[in-house]
């Protein structure tokens, strides 16, 4: 599936020289807006007058392709937050916020990274506007496909500007300037950084992105990133990191760690992040030769090269899990929760990292962030700990509040692990969850 925006041009008369640019562009580009995915119309509407309901709503263009080129780095890269929103997050991510005076669609854009969730949203039935938006839906397409779409629409947008002799227009320029920044590797590194700590281009403080963009290169881009990643004003730095790994971190030896045998499992990045975890989960079993049993403590200290007493260690970092090499054959663990369960969940999806990296990085980081390679992390340590099919046999259809914790006890997990397994396998059914594809719910 991909994105479609639709734009049926409508007949206007003779524009005024006299008006304000702004304002030709406008009205130069009005037309019959629709955007789906697939079968899926994000844009139906219902005109509150005639009663007609369409799958188009009659907009402007150009404000919303001033928006899309605008918002563009925060839209691509910036992951909807678990916990606390980022502030000027919706402003950034939803196109009602497009401006200009007009009654734009109830869409939200949330990516991770790779993959680009788009959500609509039906109009309250109590709002009094002469355009009543149906749909409520939801599509999960790449984010290279996203891309395209906005390329190709904003494309469209300026011919339209060009074919009505509108001159001085904002969009041409600016769309100019977002496709240089692209194709240049630095330039493009900067705006992804600074779109992920929360900021439009050039409002973040240049001090905030330099010192992010220098400790990239030596912790690695990909890293860096995942720490930036809803950081907002603060991010954690290399060197504060390297300060808790020495004082608090727990000692690995790298070259004894489990590696994969032969090829080993490598990672689709067309495929939903939790359905990659879960397979690379079921492959790693499969290697070690454990099926569906439950992983001890010492096994899993074992593939991890820790000393099992780490899972009973008061010590914790409360900003976050992590692993930092020192050496090449030497690195420190650092967990957050101070929690058995919650500690073995974490070196779970420390190992994960280490192992669906297709390069080898110094760095390795367990956050509560929606990127697509924590959302991988979190569902490769829920089925390497606790096996759907294996926790299903074992509960045999008691959900039970003693029965789920049974059960985390058994494979050493939280109840929390436990619970959210069977609702992302449709096992359990939650009001959070109804109808929402679990390939974004708990990918």
């Amino acid at each position: 599936m991909s994105l479609r925006i639709t734009t049926r041009w409508r007949e206007i008369g003779p524009l005024n020289d006299a008006d304000a640019p702004e304002r030709r562009a406008d009205r130069a580009t009005l037309a019959e807006l629709e955007l789906a995915v697939g079968d899926s119309v994000l844009t139906r509407a219902e005109d509150s007058l005639s009663g007609e309901i369409r799958h188009h709503a009659i907009l402007s263009a150009n404000p919303l392709a001033e928006w899309l080129v605008w918002k563009w780095w925060r839209l691509c890269f910036e992951p909807k937050q678990t916990t606390r929103q980022v502030p000027g997050w919706l402003e950034a991510h939803r196109m009602a916020n497009a401006g200009g005076g007009w009654l734009w669609p109830n869409l939200e854009f949330a990516s991770d990274g790779v993959r680009m969730c788009i959500g609509a949203r039906a109009s309250a039935a109590s709002a009094h506007q002469p355009l009543r938006y149906l749909s409520s839906d939801h599509a999960v397409i790449p984010l290279v496909d996203f891309e395209r779409a906005i390329d190709d629409f904003v494309a469209r947008v300026i011919e339209q500007l060009s074919r009505q002799r509108v001159v001085n227009a904002d969009l041409p320029a600016m769309y100019q300037e977002l496709q240089a920044e692209r194709a240049d590797p630095e330039v493009a590194i900067y705006r992804r950084l600074e779109a992920l700590l929360g900021f439009d281009p050039d409002e973040c403080p240049d001090d905030r992105v330099v010192a992010l963009y220098q400790d990239a290169q030596g912790l690695g881009l990909e890293a860096v990133a995942e720490l930036a990643a809803g950081a907002g004003s603060s991010p954690l730095s290399a060197r504060q990191l390297r300060a808790w790994a020495r004082s608090q971190g727990c000692e690995s030896a790298r070259e004894s760690r489990l590696g994969w045998v032969g090829q080993g499992y490598r990672v689709d990045h067309r495929l939903p992040a939790w359905r990659n975890g879960v397979k690379a989960a079921h492959a790693l079993r499969a290697q070690e030769r454990v099926a569906d049993a439950a992983i001890g403590n010492r096994q899993l200290a074992e593939w991890f090269a820790v000393p099992d007493t780490l899972f009973d260690d008061q010590r914790h970092n409360k900003a976050l899990a992590y692993e930092l090499a020192f050496e090449s054959n030497k690195s420190r663990v650092l967990l957050r929760s101070r929690w058995q369960a919650g500690r073995r969940f974490e070196v779970a999806r420390l190992l994960g990292d280490v192992l669906l990296q297709a390069d080898p990085e110094l760095l390795h980081l367990a956050t509560a962030q929606n990127t697509y390679r924590q959302k991988l992390q979190r569902a490769f340590a829920a089925e390497l700990l606790c096996p759907i099919e294996a926790l299903s046999e074992w509960l045999a259809g008691d959900f039970s509040d003693d029965a789920i914790q049974g059960a985390a006890d058994t494979f050493g997990v939280s109840p929390m692990t436990v619970t959210v397994q069977l609702l992302n396998n449709r096992m359990l059914q939650s009001d959070e969850l109804n109808g929402l594809d679990p390939d974004w719910a708990v990918a």
